[in-house]
């Protein structure tokens, strides 16, 4: 089997792509002085979500994809994937988090531990541990987000890193998150027709793999 830039990761974006903008946004916050000096006194901020394997298995039921639960976060580099189905399904918070939290991205920081929420009116939040230079920082964002002819564009209302407001990093949080975002969406094989934001859930169409598995 043919190895694909398709992979889980992929899939986890058909799932989020809209909700996600601003997530990565935490990241920037590296470059605020003195942050580190927080780390330790500002917890992430829980929205309540369990993103579980029970979480997972439904939403790979939902959208026909055969896939193990990990045992830990996978790189997407080392999935295979084969096969192609039409996705036409609505996920929960629930579910879409643990998504994302089963795979990574190559990315120029380490995003863990996501929890994402989805409300009426194109909004979402998000919180999740970002690393940056070997050490965890929560970070929380919150913003309008919208899915159009293969691009995502979003604004970010606001954000916290390691427990302080974003201030004037902020906007480039956010360009930063809609750089990898519409950058994972250019892979080869993914496709988005779709997809409509509702409080709770998120329902998106388009095609996915038939099958993802690790290694050969």
């Amino acid at each position: 089997m043919a190895k694909s830039g398709l992979g889980a990761g992929k899939i986890i974006l058909i799932v989020v792509a809209v909700a996600a903008v601003g997530l990565v946004a935490a990241t920037a916050f590296g470059m605020v002085p003195g942050l580190s000096a927080y780390l330790g006194f500002a917890k992430q901020q829980d929205l309540g979500i369990n993103a579980d394997k029970a979480a997972f298995d439904s939403a790979m039921q939902k959208a026909g994809i055969e896939a193990q639960y990990p045992d830990k976060p996978l790189p997407v580099a080392g999935l295979t994937v084969t096969g192609e189905k039409k996705l036409d399904a609505a996920f929960t918070d629930d579910e879409v988090s643990a998504l994302i939290n089963a795979f990574t991205e190559p990315f120029d920081y380490t995003v863990k531990n996501v929890q994402v929420v989805f409300h009426d009116g194109g909004r979402a939040e998000a919180s999740a541990m970002v690393t940056y230079q070997g050490k965890d920082y929560p970070g929380y964002i919150t913003g309008t987000v919208a899915y159009q002819g293969g691009q995502i564009s979003g604004t970010a209302s606001s954000a916290t890193g390691a427990g302080l407001p974003a201030g004037k990093y902020l906007g480039q949080g956010q360009g930063k998150t809609l750089q990898f975002l519409n950058l994972q969406l250019a892979f080869p094989g993914l496709r988005i027709d779709t997809a409509q934001m509702s409080e709770g859930q998120i329902k998106v169409t388009g095609t996915v793999p038939a099958k993802i598995v690790f290694g050969q």
